[in-house]
């Protein structure tokens, strides 16, 4: 009798014990990949990548539009632009900028440089305003980044991103574009390449 007794507060006190522990296994979540609230996403809140020689290749042939008028470029009167760099190659290419008004024919050419600042150089300008861009022009900005938005993870294939050029004149006049659609991947090292470029930007732990 005292062993059928005990038999029956044992399995009693193993019936309790499997009611305690069951959520808790339950709630372990785990290895289904459903629950992603750990994932590294370093940049998804924005990161500031100043532009240099070995990483201004992520420009090409991205158009920034700008939604102003530029004195830094002398573009007053001339309402929006659009910016678009090309053939870049260890820091150096061309550049077109053109208005956004697409019956507006002007345009400005010339040769960029990345090498310590963002320089660009005007070799043709069709604008005709007084206060013009003229062929010869240099325009310098000691201040020249993108800001970059992803939601890509450290280490998951690349995906989406978006990023906007800020350019800073001498003067401090400071011009931003709207955000440009573009590749990401962030390696398990951290490295973010934009475009399939290394930016030489190492992302925040």
């Amino acid at each position: 009798m005292e062993k059928q007794l005990a038999d029956w507060i044992r399995l009693k006190c193993l019936m309790v014990l499997a009611v305690l522990i069951a959520p808790l296994i339950l709630g372990c979540g785990g290895g289904d990949g459903d629950d992603d609230s750990n994932v590294d996403r370093p940049v998804e809140s924005g990161l500031l990548i100043f532009l240099n020689e070995q990483n201004a290749a992520m420009l090409n042939d991205l158009p920034f539009t700008f939604q102003m008028d530029s004195r830094v470029f002398k573009l007053q009167g001339i309402g929006n632009y659009i910016l678009t760099h090309f053939n870049i190659v260890n820091g150096m290419g061309n550049f077109i900028l053109i208005p956004g008004d697409p019956n507006d024919g002007n345009n400005l050419t010339g040769s960029v440089s990345f090498m310590s600042s963002c320089t660009y150089d005007v070799a043709n300008s069709t604008f005709t305003t007084e206060d013009r861009p003229l062929p010869g022009d240099i325009f310098r900005f000691p201040i020249c980044s993108v800001v970059l938005l992803s939601s890509v993870g450290v280490g998951d294939p690349a995906g989406d991103g978006t990023i906007t050029l800020m350019l800073t004149d001498q003067e401090g006049n400071s011009i931003s574009s709207n955000p440009v659609p573009v590749t990401v991947e962030v390696t398990n090292g951290r490295e973010i390449f934009i475009n399939g470029i290394n930016t030489g930007v190492t992302a925040p732990l």
